[in-house]
């Protein structure tokens, strides 16, 4: 599971940044209404695109040292995009109005996708996959 908080985080990072630079038009989440570039809960599809595949990148040294197993990466990668679009809908309707800032909103981003995957496991476990 703290290999799906790094990451969240990182993922996070990358997906803002590499939206901001190579994104196209950024669209207000969940609404998906055109918006300018820089508000807060915007994404882009290529934003999203570099997320995941920064999500994934994160988590094969987990594998690698044999801390993760090698089917466990498809969740974390779900478990930080949805950390990630949770914490863009709170962005749009909570940073803009001053009431959680950039910080807090990543903390959330962060806790979000660690116990996301943690849900995940217990789902698998109660299954017996």
């Amino acid at each position: 599971m703290l290999v799906t908080g790094l990451a969240a985080g990182a993922s996070n990072t990358v997906a803002s940044d590499v939206g901001k630079a190579f994104g196209g038009q950024p669209r207000a989440f969940p609404s998906f209404h055109a918006v300018a570039p820089g508000t807060p809960g915007a994404v882009t599809i290529v934003g999203t695109l570099a997320g995941l595949v920064a999500a994934a990148v994160i988590a094969w040294p987990a594998v690698i040292l044999w801390l993760l197993p090698a089917d466990r990466i498809p969740v974390v990668v779900g478990a930080c995009t949805a950390g990630a679009f949770i914490e863009s809908t709170l962005a749009s309707r909570l940073e803009t109005k001053g009431v959680l800032g950039n910080n807090a909103l990543n903390l959330l981003n962060t806790a979000t996708g660690r116990c996301g995957c943690g849900v995940l496991d217990l789902a698998r476990i109660l299954t017996g996959e």
